[in-house]
């Protein structure tokens, strides 16, 4: 599927921000692939959650199930979710679903894979430096810089406080079908999901 795996991505000092998408530090497949994952925690983890509460409590199980139809109530949770998740499968598995469908893998410096402790102080700097806590707007600008810091400098500002390596499997025919097809069906469920009554 893949003829290769592209290099270091944090740590590079060519300038790509002129390159189409951002060149070979790709900000796209990186952002898209975050997404899915945030999608994943937000459609079937955290309902799967308000699920299991049910047979707790069906009443505090209903009250948070309100309180999540709030879109930033939603996203301060799903955020609180990826600093929980994210670095139990960076630390066991290397990468999370979004960034094994993009092909992206997450290496320390010597080629390991990251410890736990490593792993959530990137997420917690993900949450902080690239998504402003989720504040509407201000997170806006916080992902642009992140973008423009990443092509220009090869790294985020994550990706050097924990000192990990970004490599990106140089993507097949079937691969890229893939991953279009994914965030196109992302977008159309979200546009459905926004338009609904």
């Amino acid at each position: 599927m893949e003829s290769g795996v592209e290099t270091l991505q944090s740590g590079g000092d060519t300038d790509q921000s002129h390159k189409f998408f951002g060149g070979i530090y790709h900000p796209w497949r990186r952002f898209f692939a975050r997404l899915i994952d945030m999608a994943i925690l937000g459609d079937f983890i955290i309902p799967l959650l308000v699920f299991c509460l049910i047979f707790l409590s069906a009443h505090t199980a209903g009250t948070i199930a309100k309180a999540l139809e709030n879109p930033i109530t939603l996203g301060f949770v799903v955020l609180g979710l990826l600093i929980l998740i994210e670095p139990v499968l960076l630390s066991t598995w290397g990468n999370t679903p979004g960034k094994w469908l993009f092909g992206i893998s997450l290496r320390t410096t010597d080629g390991d894979k990251l410890s736990f402790g490593e792993a959530l102080r990137r997420s917690i700097n993900v949450v902080i430096r690239g998504f402003a806590f989720g504040i509407p707007i201000v997170s806006l600008i916080t992902l642009y810089l992140a973008s423009r810091r990443l092509t220009k400098t090869g790294a985020t500002s994550w990706d050097r406080t924990s000192q990990c390596v970004v490599t990106h499997k140089t993507w097949g025919t079937a691969r890229t079908i893939v991953c279009a097809l994914v965030v196109i069906l992302f977008l159309l469920y979200y546009a459905a999901d926004r338009a609904a009554p």
